[in-house]
């Protein structure tokens, strides 16, 4: 039958040797009547696709080496011959022809909602903390496509909220990440309706102090021995660990002030780790499950550095140690 072709239009008006579209756009049948907006959307009419009968109106956008085709459907399309469509993307309004009532007619049409929403789903959702149900802001979510290309991406708001736009005529996968959280993702299959899709993330790293409702532990100046109160904590962190096998490890995250050399602190800091893995394999807790790490003067809480005066209960804010759940 007939086929639709393009050419390139020089600044002076001369065109280039015509270019059949291909068969994403020609078949063995008849494609005619084409019409391309300004937004270089084309529609043209064809009865060689899968159609409703007869002539139907197709969709494609020009702008995308993947556009996808798209039959616009009823109630322009029908069991009768529906061409010859143009469309006014500013007011929404155009224009078809149609043989539907016998006769061949010109009918008007009015938008009611975009061409895109034929081949797009609206991917939405809320992302929280799988612990505490807080929303999650400024979490990046991605649409990854099977060869794991990022096809598009969008930043959770203060609410944890997010919406992404995806081609539901294919496979994609969306996928959350967040600093100090374990990525997750979900795969969707093709077309996909639009609704509500919420993620729940889980922490890497839980301080255990906020799970079991306890303080750090505190060492004096210049001193890795265990406080009295201290060790009380450390009774509770091991009754923990004894009675919860979920708690497969933790980490002694072991802290010293600025006042001395780094190279000192981080010796000293090495020692309170090691005081207090010791005491909680003195009381059962298999070594496996406690790592000790020392990170000297680095990780200070406050404005308490080097050569900066402060009292002393700043400072001991500083010696401390952490726990973490890995």
């Amino acid at each position: 039958g007939t086929d639709i072709y393009s050419v390139a239009i020089d600044p002076n008006g001369t065109l280039s040797k015509p270019i059949n579209l291909g068969p994403k756009v020609n078949t063995r049948g008849r494609e005619s009547f084409p019409f391309v907006t300004d937004r270089h959307e084309l529609y043209f009419s064809s009865d060689g696709h899968f159609g409703l009968g007869g002539y139907d109106v197709f969709h494609i956008d020009l702008k995308k080496d993947d556009g996808q085709l798209v039959n616009v459907g009823t109630p322009i399309n029908g069991p009768y011959d529906d061409y010859a469509f143009t469309l006014d993307n500013a007011t929404k309004r155009g224009i078809f022809s149609s043989n539907r009532s016998g006769t061949d007619n010109i009918y008007g049409l009015l938008e009611t909602k975009p061409i895109e929403d034929l081949f797009h789903t609206r991917i939405q959702g809320i992302v929280t903390d799988n612990n505490t149900g807080e929303p999650i802001g400024g979490a990046k979510v991605l649409l990854i496509g099977i060869g794991e290309e990022v096809l598009l991406t969008a930043n959770t708001n203060d609410n944890g909220e997010y919406t992404l736009k995806a081609d539901k005529h294919r496979a994609f996968k969306v996928k959350v990440e967040k600093r100090d959280y374990r990525t997750t993702g979900r795969f969707f299959k093709r077309i996909v309706a639009s609704g509500d899709t919420d993620f729940q993330l889980d922490k890497n790293r839980i301080e255990l102090a906020a799970l079991l409702d306890f303080k750090n532990i505190y060492f004096d100046y210049n001193s890795s021995y265990l406080r009295k109160e201290a060790k009380g904590i450390l009774d509770t962190i091991a009754q923990a660990l004894m009675a919860i096998p979920n708690l497969k490890q933790i980490e002694v995250n072991s802290h010293a002030d600025s006042r001395g050399t780094k190279k000192y602190n981080i010796w000293l800091s090495e020692r309170r780790a090691k005081r207090v893995v010791d005491y909680l394999v003195g009381k059962g807790i298999d070594p496996k499950r406690i790592q000790g790490v020392a990170h000297g003067e680095e990780r200070l809480v406050n404005d308490c550095s080097d050569n900066v005066h402060c009292p002393e209960n700043s400072h001991q804010l500083n010696r401390r140690t952490e726990f973490i759940i890995k």
